[in-house]
């Protein structure tokens, strides 16, 4: 679809939006008013969700937003099933299941979870200290061509991909002060795919443990740090273990993805298949996730004396550069990937920040 099409969806996700207002949250699987009721001509796709939650500040909200945005402008011909994480088939295996059509789709998934059947994921979620904002992510996908560059990649598991720009900072959570990269020395962190590599770069200690075990990790003192959205210091009540978050820089902002059937999504008729296919990735920009994350920090700082602590320029200078030699690991996965590596590598030096 090409971008002035795009262009007019957007403009008609928002104002469908604003003028239909923020609806009472759905659980996973039942009505959303009225449009949710499945007329006799209606379709209906089973989306499992990745994260959890059903109101508004849960991750899993944004689920429940798409899901009302399409079954209102559809009037009810498509109806979205959501269905909670893990409730079909694991968070590993989203992939396999909407490529064979288990599922028909996975909204606000993380390609983090099966790299091993698509390397190129691991430039699709965001190299360290590549994209830092939303915006600059964007950019990447639609400037540059990685969006085009995946779709190719996923098509050929039948699958249609969408990006989510979650517009989130990531940052490093600690119970001891990290004034600059160095400081990750001797700690334990739990930092996920290629952020791990880098905090072993500094003599970290990587630890990849599912989110609702930080908790308790952080509690018992068996892990120092986490690299995560600030967001959860309130939705995981890390605010109660947590004193310091380093909120610059900020490592990466995370994209997800919308998968989808690309079967199912071929039955649909044609004057809504687009909507379908391409709307549900401006969800996550435009609800505004950064403010919440810079919201639970606020009330962290208030509540619990949350100290926040940003590196000098110089630092985050050594962080990034670390960050970027950690990407040939990645280019060194397939051709296809030092590809796209490359083009990430330009954008950078067309922004000045990287030589």
């Amino acid at each position: 679809m090409n971008r002035k099409l795009s262009g007019i969806l957007v403009s008609l996700a928002l104002l469908v939006l604003l003028v239909g207002g923020c609806a009472p949250a759905a659980s996973p699987g039942s009505e959303a008013g009225t449009a949710s009721t499945p007329s006799a001509e209606s379709t209906t796709f089973v989306a499992q969700m990745l994260y959890p939650g059903t109101v508004l500040g849960d991750a899993g909200y944004m689920g429940v937003m798409y899901k009302e945005y399409i079954e209102k402008v559809t009037q009810g011909r498509v109806v979205i099933d959501l269905q909670p994480p893990g409730a079909v088939v694991p968070a590993n295996e989203v992939f396999a299941a909407v490529s064979d059509g288990t599922i028909d789709m996975t909204f606000a998934a993380y390609g983090g979870y099966y790299t091993g059947i698509l390397p190129e994921a691991d430039i699709e979620t965001g190299l360290p200290f590549a994209w830092l904002t939303a915006r600059e992510a964007i950019e990447g996908y639609e400037v540059y061509g990685i969006g085009d560059e995946l779709q190719q990649l996923y098509a050929q598991h039948n699958i249609h991909h969408q990006p989510v720009f979650f517009d989130t900072l990531y940052v490093l959570l600690s119970t001891v002060p990290i004034n600059e990269p160095e400081d990750l020395q001797g700690l334990k962190v739990r930092a996920p795919g290629m952020v791990g590599d880098w905090v072993a770069s500094w003599g970290g200690s990587p630890i990849t443990i599912p989110l609702t075990e930080t908790y308790m990790a952080i509690k018992l003192g068996t892990m120092d740090a986490s690299i995560m959205s600030p967001s959860y210091l309130e939705l995981s009540s890390l605010k109660e273990v947590i004193p310091y978050v380093v909120l610059s820089p900020s490592l990466n902002t995370i994209v997800g993805n919308i998968l989808i059937n690309q079967d199912s999504l071929n039955a649909l008729p044609a004057d809504v298949r687009d909507v379908v296919a391409e709307s549900g990735k401006y969800i996550a920009y435009y609800g505004g996730q950064i403010y919440k994350d810079l919201t639970y920090v606020q009330i962290a700082k208030e509540q619990y004396g949350l100290e926040i602590i940003r590196w000098d320029d110089d630092a985050v200078m050594r962080a990034t550069e670390a960050g970027v030699k950690t990407w040939e690991t990645v280019a060194a996965k397939s051709s296809k990937c030092a590809e796209l590596v490359d083009i990430v590598k330009q954008q950078l030096r067309d922004e000045g920040r990287i030589s």
